[in-house]
């Protein structure tokens, strides 16, 4: 049914109550002593309707609305048992004590609306059992019988153990529910069961205390049945129940653009007015899941008052529904709503396995670009450690030559040009190693190393930090510096800038790194240089852009995910 159509419905519905109301007020009031109590019991009524019909309208797929109604039904129809015509009192009498029934069968249904146990339903049957066919007797035979005494103390006993089972079942769930749910549940339940004990106990209470020929029992009685439907009214507006939608609803919003209709899981989880709706993809016939981001996604591990439903298409497993049972009690209803975004949720399942897969690939070429970082760090620290050194041993052994008083005057001053060329092949050396692996970055950070960058700029340069130190891993932090260290190489290389600036920023998820000249421009990433670190950036995972246009400089932006 659409929300128009229940709405029309719902509002027929409120206008016949209404109008029920007032005929019964018109068949009671005439000639009545006590017409306040009279009224007040028609305006017990349309209370009850007024809340169910809230429910109603809040959640349309739950039965818990109807409910409501129905015990506003029961009042109103109790409520002619004080009309002064016959076959209405008598109709009145036979459904005198209905209401506490009703109030049973929404106890044990709070807060999906269905009875989710055998014990729960046979206590239900129970309370109408007691509440309508052992309510007869008391029509069909004289108060002063002994089959009237005889039916009354069963009633009462019958009645008695209804509230026990009751009672039990209630202080069951309360004890298996998570501690939301029982805050939930609790003052609903204590009142519940209060309201069906208050009523005969105000009677021998206000008895005992002499108020037994005013107004006081049935005023209080029906203040306290008033209380019910409030009750449950007040767990509406508390969030109890959360508004849902219908099935038709989701298939229109099927049908809406997938910019437009958001995520999946919302959709199902305002149709089953169910917050906690896990909508969890299985991997490759696994026992792990993921959501419809690609994430892995661990179930509630808490199975007390949780349902999972398979959704299927063409036979095969696609997805998990995990569901809270105290929200939504038949699995029918899940299933119907599995089934309808069926080929929706295989959709997302290929979209997340495609994300998982570009996902697989990013971290394999993270994973060959860590491998190249080693092995170019391996050569690096070989010529540091080999040859460099060995060329540091040889100035030094062409410097004694050129110092020794035996060495004729041109060996000498041919040692000690081999001596001065063997410094600047080392010095060479040492600086191809450092453009290798910096060891600022190596002993100091990003940062560090960048400044040691900045300084030794031969034009203005300008270095700005917001830096919060994210856990890096050396690939990303690596590719940073070579990003800023090629950035800097060109600007002093190419662009003519007489000042540049760089900054590095961070959040826990990226790192951001922007170069700016103002240079002549013109600046592209071709297949070296910038070019071949954009290949990097991307590999990592990462954005790389640049804006050169002639005459405004260079702008290089790059993002970098922190892991």
């Amino acid at each position: 049914m659409s929300r128009q159509r229940l709405a029309s419905a719902l509002l027929l519905l409120a206008i016949s109550v209404a109008l029920l109301g007032a005929l019964q007020l018109a068949l009671v009031l005439p000639g009545s002593g006590v017409p306040a109590v009279l009224t007040l019991f028609t305006i017990v009524s349309w209370v009850y309707a007024a809340a169910g019909i809230f429910a109603w309208w809040r959640r349309p797929a739950n039965a818990m609305g109807m409910l409501i109604v129905i015990g506003g039904f029961a009042t109103l129809i109790a409520g002619l048992g004080n009309a002064r015509v016959a076959p209405l009192t008598t109709v009145g009498a036979i459904f005198s004590t209905t209401i506490f029934a009703v109030i049973v069968h929404l106890l044990l249904a709070f807060p999906s609306g269905g009875l989710d146990s055998p014990s729960a339903a046979a206590t239900v049957i129970g309370a109408y059992v007691v509440a309508l066919p052992m309510q007869l007797p008391y029509i069909f035979t004289s108060a002063d019988s002994p089959e009237f005494a005889v039916a009354s103390a069963t009633q009462q006993i019958a009645g008695a153990a209804i509230m026990i089972a009751t009672a039990v079942i209630l202080t069951n769930r309360l004890m298996r529910a998570q501690p939301r749910a029982r805050r939930m549940l609790l003052p609903l339940y204590s009142y519940g069961v209060i309201a069906v004990l208050a009523v005969p106990g105000t009677s021998l209470v206000l008895t005992a205390l002499g108020l037994q020929d005013g107004v006081a029992i049935p005023v209080t009685q029906l203040i306290v049945l008033m209380g019910v439907p409030i009750a449950f009214t007040a767990g509406v507006l508390d969030g109890s129940f959360a508004r849902t939608g219908e099935i038709i609803q989701l298939s229109e919003w099927l049908s809406t653009s997938d910019i437009n209709r958001g995520p999946i899981t919302d959709a199902l989880a305002y149709t089953l007015g169910d917050s906690s709706v896990q909508l969890a993809f299985r991997v490759d016939n696994s026992d792990s899941y993921v959501d419809e981001h690609g994430t892995p996604l661990e179930l509630h591990s808490d199975t007390h008052h949780r349902g999972r439903v398979a959704v299927t298409t063409n036979g095969r497993e696609i997805a998990v529904i995990d569901y809270d049972t105290q929200l939504t009690a038949r699995d029918d209803d899940v299933r119907r709503a599995g089934q309808v975004v069926a080929i929706a949720i295989d959709r997302t399942r290929l979209a997340t396995e495609l994300i998982a897969a570009q996902r697989d690939v990013v971290a394999s070429r993270a994973r060959l670009v860590d491998a190249a970082d080693q092995e170019r760090f391996r050569i690096a620290q070989n010529l540091h450690d080999g040859i460099q050194v060995q060329l540091v041993l040889l100035a030094l052994e062409a410097q004694q030559i050129a110092n020794s008083s035996a060495t004729p005057r041109n060996v000498s001053m041919r040692a000690t040009e081999l001596r001065k060329r063997i410094d600047d092949a080392a010095g060479d050396l040492r600086r191809l190693v450092h453009d290798v692996v910096p060891l600022a970055l190596l002993q100091r950070g990003l940062v560090a190393a960048v400044e040691d960058l900045v300084d030794r700029m031969p034009i203005a340069t300008n270095l700005e930090t917001a830096y919060e130190k994210p856990a890096l891993t050396s690939t990303v932090e690596n590719t940073a510096y070579f990003v800023i260290a090629e950035a800097l190489a060109n600007t002093v290389k190419h662009s003519g800038a007489t000042s540049a600036s760089v900054r590095i920023d961070s959040d826990t998820e990226r790192v951001i790194l922007e170069v700016k000249d103002n240079g002549r421009g013109g600046a592209v990433a071709g297949k070296r240089g910038l070019g071949g670190l954009a290949d990097r950036v991307d590999a990592l995972g990462g954005r790389f852009s640049i804006d050169s246009a002639p005459a405004n400089g260079t702008q290089l932006i790059v993002e970098l995910p922190c892991a």
